[in-house]
């Protein structure tokens, strides 16, 4: 076993294979919190030793670690040793790192530390770290005992054997097994009436308490009382503890957020804790699929939203959290302990209702229309009827009075509101999924809105269709030749687009025209076809007012139409975002 002053591992003796294993371990602990990644290279200096290149995600090399395996250092009768130093240094610097680290398992002398910062030149060609030398090693290795633990396995077990205590080592998984056995025999046994569970981790160890019967915190009572954080901080986090524990709800309170926990009860339980997050998880008194129903007084129903959900009870009442495939998660508060089981329905008690919409983007758009459409009925100015159902029997219902919610209202912008009918309409047209984006930029918001107007049978202006560019075949024909000659004339061709929606190309067989068109350079292009040269020439079409071209999907677009004239995109902004003038402003506009 180690006494004192022993090294805390063999650097010197341990031979250069274990040295190379240690310091991987080490290093790649050390790097892996960072954005790069450790990669060992074998043999890059042409002596047999290793290089750990820590690569970062654009490929680039952040820094190269030279291992080398010198317990002696590289002076007096090992000076030679510097030969290979230098040339596994330049054998690196042909990658371009950023850092050069020497690792060796000696600390070293001032004139090793003037050779090793020489190498870089004048200017310096590379950053030199620190050499990483036997002190920094023992450091590492204190700061990461997993992996000190892994190597030094074997002396451990060694100095367990001579103590007559093998099995404590956990070498095999019987080991294990009948180590974590006695541990648990022994939790189970600290408390008739409570069951402990422990867990380890790398966050430390986690113990889950609860109650074996119905009546154990009468027969053993426990108790925690938590201080919070002064300030607003705390203030609030106060406000979600004593809300969760008034309706039996979960509750998240962080270490920036609580002073100290303090237990209490029992010799096995009391306990003083700071820097510590608590978890409050109440377990549901029911959970289930449910149905909800918005009617009106008289029983008609006008919607019918599937979902989850979880009934919580606690000092003040009952909590129901709802979540509905359409994106929306309500959250109803019924105040009233005297129905706590949630199998009578609830009437004529105050109940609240908060809904939130923050699962609505990245979800299904046909889902999110069905919110949309949930969130008017609520805000409609009637009154209308929530019914929560459970395995065919109603066991909550609450009124709205008819009276509009300003958070409801504003739940979804006018912005998502037109994004996700757009959507909708297209998932429909083509049959598809298509999910509601978090963010977007302008142009892809006109991409969608320019698909939705196309299935709809509308014309619409495309912007990004500026012009026609055609190949001469070289013989000219009276309607071109008289096209040429002209200063505006109509011109329409027949072909496919493609609009790029949730990362899916939307089809359409679509005819492009334009009222007023003409061809630039035309006079060029008139003589090249009266001279015979024209074969193969690149000709550009486009509107005399360099407006864009004017689009239709033939399939969609109704056969005894004869207006052609353009529907404005129409697009509504996110709050607070005004039109430019610039070519986006155009593009929001459709003109």
């Amino acid at each position: 076993m180690r006494r004192a002053g022993d090294d805390l591992f063999p650097w010197k003796t341990c031979g250069q294979p274990l040295f190379d294993r240690i310091v991987n371990a080490l290093l790649t602990e050390i790097c892996s919190g960072g954005p790069g990644v450790l990669e060992p290279v074998d043999g890059r200096g042409g002596d047999g030793g290793i290089d750990l290149d820590l690569t970062l995600p654009d490929g680039t090399i952040d820094t190269i670690y030279q291992l080398k395996y010198f317990p002696e250092g590289f002076s007096g009768g090992f000076r030679p040793r510097r030969q290979q130093i230098t040339k596994s240094f330049k054998a690196a610097m042909k990658h371009n790192p950023r850092r050069w680290v020497l690792v060796v398992p000696c600390n070293l002398t001032p004139k090793e530390r003037d050779f090793v910062r020489s190498l870089a030149g004048k200017p310096a060609v590379v950053e030199i770290g620190t050499t990483i030398g036997q002190a920094r090693l023992d450091l590492a290795l204190a700061e990461h005992p997993r992996v000190w633990k892994h190597f030094t396995h074997d002396q451990r077990m060694d100095d367990l054997r001579i103590a007559g205590l093998e099995r404590q080592g956990l070498t095999t998984a019987a080991d294990i097994d009948e180590y974590a056995t006695s541990m648990g025999e022994s939790l189970a046994a600290r408390s008739l009436h409570w069951d402990l569970q422990v867990t380890t981790g790398p966050d430390g160890v986690a113990t889950r308490v609860s109650a074996r019967h119905p009546r154990a915190m009468e027969e053993e009572p426990l108790a925690s009382r938590i201080s919070f954080v002064p300030g607003p901080v705390g203030e609030e986090a106060r406000r979600r503890y004593e809300d969760a524990r008034a309706f039996g709800t979960p509750v998240d309170l962080g270490a920036d957020e609580i002073a100290k926990v303090e237990l209490t009860g029992a010799e096995w339980f009391d306990k003083e804790f700071t820097d510590v997050n608590v978890h409050l998880r109440p377990p549901p008194l029911v959970r289930g699929q449910v149905d909800l129903r918005v009617t009106t007084p008289s029983g008609d129903i006008l919607q019918i939203v599937r979902g989850t959900m979880d009934g919580h009870a606690g000092q003040r009442g009952r909590r129901i959290l709802a979540a509905l495939e359409c994106g929306l998660d309500l959250t109803i508060t019924i105040l009233d302990t005297s129905n706590p089981d949630h199998r009578k329905p609830t009437e004529n008690v105050p109940v609240d209702l908060t809904v939130s919409a923050s699962r609505l983007h990245r979800g299904d758009a046909i889902q999110a229309a069905r919110a949309v459409q949930l969130i008017d009925h609520l805000e409609s100015g009637s009154k209308v009827i929530l019914e929560l159902w459970r395995a065919g029997k109603m066991f909550a219902q609450m009124g709205t009075n008819g009276d509009t919610d300003e958070h409801r209202r504003h739940l979804i912008s006018a912005y998502d509101r037109q994004l996700i009918d757009d959507l909708r309409v297209l998932s429909k047209h083509f049959d598809i999924t298509l999910r509601v984006p978090e963010q977007m930029t302008l142009a892809q918001r006109a991409e969608i809105r320019k698909a939705r107007l196309l299935a709809e049978g509308n014309v619409i202006i495309d912007s990004d269709l500026g012009g026609l560019d055609v190949t001469l075949s070289g013989v000219g024909g009276e309607p071109f030749t008289t096209f040429l000659k002209d200063e505006a004339s109509m011109i329409a061709v027949e072909s496919k687009l493609h609009y790029l929606v949730d990362g899916q190309p939307l089809a359409y067989a679509v005819r492009i025209f334009h009222p007023r068109a003409h061809a630039v350079d035309a006079d060029t292009v008139a003589a090249a076809l009266a001279a015979g040269t024209a074969a193969n020439m690149p000709v550009t079409i486009r509107g005399v007012d360099r407006s864009p071209y004017r689009v239709y999907s033939v399939s969609d677009f109704p056969d005894d139409r004869e207006d052609l004239t353009p529907t404005p995109l129409a697009i509504v902004l996110p709050d607070g975002m005004d039109i430019p003038p610039d070519e986006f402003g155009a593009i929001a506009r459709g003109s």
